[in-house]
């Protein structure tokens, strides 16, 4: 009678050795550790990085200044305004791309088509003088909404005032931000009136849209 019950022991013993083995194994392989960095906050540092270093990307109809110094003659400042193509217009070299580019692209690229070709040396300085945001949506009527100029650095819901203001129908816990490059940021501009921090820049070329609120 002895002799089943040893052999019932030996087997649970077994069991027990091959639970306990892989327990260890489990133990011995990590779960994915989730991320410590933070999602981007709107008007950050890094949501300011994450637009590919936006100081201004140039996009059709901004106006520009384009000066050309030391170059053997005098050049007078260029002022123009990019075509519909995207280009502007340079002496000696004819059209350059400049929709879609920064300030120090443009400059680059004017600056490599100019040197060695025509000059050995010269400095480029290319300044906007006429740049532009967009806010669509529920302003007010009597507002000027659509392509408003960008002067001076200025934030989403200054932006809003900026075009005339909300209209009574508007939705202001979620007005959608769009960058230039397709980066969209949905802003509460209740809560980014009391909390700065929750205000992002507008950037030339960026779409404030402004939804009805049902």
């Amino acid at each position: 009678m002895r002799l089943p019950r040893v052999n019932q022991l030996s087997c649970l013993g077994a069991f027990a050795v091959l639970a306990l083995a892989g327990v260890l194994a489990g133990c011995g392989t990590k779960p994915p550790q989730p991320s410590n960095q933070p999602d981007p906050q709107p008007g950050s540092q890094a949501d300011a990085t994450n637009v590919t270093g936006l100081t201004g990307i140039f996009r059709v109809n901004d106006r520009l200044k384009i000066d050309i110094t030391g170059i053997p003659e005098t050049m007078d400042a260029i002022e123009t305004s990019i075509k519909d193509d995207g280009t502007v217009s340079i002496p000696l070299i004819g059209r350059v791309q400049a929709a879609g580019l920064t300030t120090g692209q443009l400059e680059k690229e004017i600056q490599t088509a100019l040197v060695p070709r025509f000059y050995t040396h010269c400095n480029v300085v290319v300044t906007a003088t006429g740049q532009f945001f967009y806010v669509i949506g529920e302003v007010m009527a009597s507002g000027s909404g659509g392509r408003i100029a960008l002067g001076s650095p200025i934030t989403v819901t200054r932006a809003i005032a900026a075009a005339g203001g909300f209209s009574p129908f508007a939705n202001k816990k979620d007005v959608l931000l769009t960058r230039v490059n397709g980066t969209q940021i949905h802003v509460n501009c209740r809560k980014a009136a009391l909390h700065p921090e929750q205000d992002p820049q507008v950037y030339p070329g960026d779409s404030i849209y402004i939804r009805r609120r049902f």
